[in-house]
């Protein structure tokens, strides 16, 4: 058995957009989870899954695949939308306290981020190390996306465990340790306005 997702054939065809592998390995029969199904995006799939088991919408806690947080991180409305619409749990969490929007952002999703935001997501909302969706907005220089969680009530001034504000991810040097302000990266200056 294989303990991560991306070293299975499953993983392996969906990381790499292989819709015809994937099609094959199901139907020889490989395992696969919710998450599983929510990740590769193919609705019908998803909703056989449902059919037989709707309560499976939220299962993955203990895991960082959470069907909603996998579909929203691969670009999958529609089935963020499926999954909504039986009951999955909007600000549900994952193992490290990842949820849905955290996912959507990252990936870089607005119109699931609007839907999640009309389903009633928390902007707010930390994981283990404090980070909310805005601090990975800034983090990515996303622009619109810190303008839509900062007008959906995302507060810039929520600091991770260690420390660090939205400001101070905006600035930071990307992929490198925080420095002086003045030695930052590439700063994205409307970001900066929005946050101070």
């Amino acid at each position: 058995k294989d303990d991560s997702y991306n070293d299975t054939p499953l993983g392996w065809a969906n990381e790499n957009h292989q819709d015809t592998m994937i099609d094959f390995l199901i139907s020889r029969g490989a395992a696969m989870s919710m998450g599983d199904a929510a990740r590769t995006g193919k609705i019908e799939l998803v909703k056989a899954f449902i059919a037989l088991d709707s309560t499976q919408v939220d299962l993955g806690m203990e895991t960082s695949w959470r069907p909603l947080f996998s579909a929203a991180g691969w670009g999958h409305k529609e089935v963020v939308e499926l999954l909504l619409d039986h009951g999955a749990e909007v600000n549900g969490a994952s193992l490290f306290g990842n949820t849905a929007l955290h996912s959507a952002v990252g990936g870089g999703y607005t119109e699931i981020i609007m839907l999640l935001l009309a389903r009633g997501a928390n902007t707010n909302v930390q994981t283990q190390d404090g980070t909310t969706p805005l601090h990975r907005a800034a983090w990515q220089r996303q622009t619109d996306m810190v303008k839509l969680l900062m007008e959906n009530g995302a507060d810039p001034h929520i600091k991770e465990t260690n420390g660090y504000t939205t400001l101070d991810l905006a600035v930071a040097e990307e992929g490198a340790a925080l420095k002086d302000w003045g030695e930052a990266g590439a700063v994205d200056a409307e970001i900066v306005r929005m946050l101070t």
